[in-house]
């Protein structure tokens, strides 16, 4: 599938899965195009995704919006058992216990703004916007299958891995700028500023699978920026510069010029302990 914002593609090019994200209250229509999409529109087998975004008017305005998600008002996760398969090669896991979700604990609070009206009188108009999405998220990070204990500190048994215990925390800013600039009644020219930039910070921790108790010995920690290629990534980040014009050349004929930019920047740390 192919994403267009403002007629700009911003699917990621380097993996053509995923695209940018806009602050939600930017949108002013969604556009899906399943087959037969004219030429302005490629790179698809699938469909196509358009987005126009809000601009501003003769009128000032702004808003506000907030969202909190406690993880004590979420519902409980639920542990993940083996298979009752009945096979005898399997006679040691059916039923057991695969992953412990039960004590995952998961909270995301969100907060944005806008602001948009006219910087000349039915001129010059501007639509400005962001949003702050962050959640926090810990929980068992391998299945109970496979520890061999912490291979550091052979004090340790073999219920207990030095990294089983994942403490995520996820960062997502977003930004866009429109400026409209009615130049006469006939020509006009559009600027777009858009940016999205996910970080992530994942800490691993010990674990002892037997009590389901994690401890505070850190064992690796690792910074990401727009990892494209996690597959927990809900944004691969990207800024884009999209600059439009739209003339009435004649009675008969009109013209649109569009011409834009996108860059991204994925970067990666590890530090063990």
């Amino acid at each position: 599938n192919s994403y267009y914002i403002n007629g700009f593609p911003v699917t990621n090019p380097l993996t053509q899965l995923g695209a940018s994200q806009l602050p939600f209250f930017a949108i002013r229509d969604a556009q899906v195009l399943t087959g037969g999409f004219g030429a302005e529109f490629g790179r698809s087998i699938g469909g196509v995704v358009n987005i126009t975004t809000k601009s501003g008017t003769n009128s000032w305005e702004g808003g506000v919006a907030a969202s909190f998600t406690p993880s004590s008002l979420r519902a409980k996760y639920k542990d993940l058992n083996y298979a009752n398969t009945g096979a005898p090669e399997n006679a040691s896991t059916d039923g057991t216990l695969y992953r412990r979700f039960s004590d995952r604990k998961k909270s995301e609070w969100s907060l944005g703004g806008y602001v948009s009206g006219p910087l000349v009188q039915d001129k010059l108009f501007m639509f400005v916007g962001v949003e702050r999405i962050k959640n926090h998220d810990e929980l068992m990070s391998q299945p109970v299958t496979g520890f061999a204990g912490d291979p550091n500190d052979p004090s340790r048994p073999k219920t207990y891995s030095a990294g089983g215990w994942s403490d995520r925390k996820n960062t997502n800013d977003r930004y866009i700028g429109k400026f409209d600039w009615n130049i006469t009644s006939d020509h006009s020219l559009e600027l777009t500023l858009i940016g999205d930039n996910y970080k992530r910070e994942d800490s691993l921790y010990g674990y002892d699978y037997a009590t389901g108790v994690h401890d505070n010995v850190l064992a690796l920690r690792g910074t990401f920026e727009n990892d494209a290629d996690n597959a927990n990534t809900p944004s691969d980040g990207a800024q884009s510069q999209i600059l439009r014009y739209n003339g009435v050349l004649t009675k008969d004929l009109t013209l649109s010029v569009l011409a834009g930019q996108r860059s991204e920047e994925h970067t990666s740390e590890l530090q063990s302990h």
